[in-house]
């Protein structure tokens, strides 16, 4: 395990506060600008780690995405007995 010590501190960003993240520790753990990370507070301690890019796809996209032929043939139950409306 390759560890990075550095000071750092907080400095105000709009309403909120930021940490900046030394070069060399964003290197040495493979991030660039842009990815997501999730942030985890706990027991006085905070862990960061980067997230999974999930793509949401469009609900149609996924739809084109199944075979016409996982689709289930009709059934033929027969003539309607009673007051079926057909």
């Amino acid at each position: 395990m390759n560890e990075n010590n550095a000071a750092l501190s907080l400095s105000r960003w709009g309403n909120s506060m930021a940490v900046r993240l030394p070069k060399k520790i964003i290197e040495s753990l493979g991030w660039h600008e842009g990815d997501k990370l999730e942030c985890v507070q706990k027991d006085g301690t905070i862990s960061i780690k980067k997230t999974h890019n999930v793509k949401i796809r469009p609900l149609n996209e996924v739809l084109d995405s199944f075979h016409t032929a996982q689709e289930v043939p009709e059934i033929d139950w027969g003539k309607p007995v009673g007051r079926e409306v057909w």
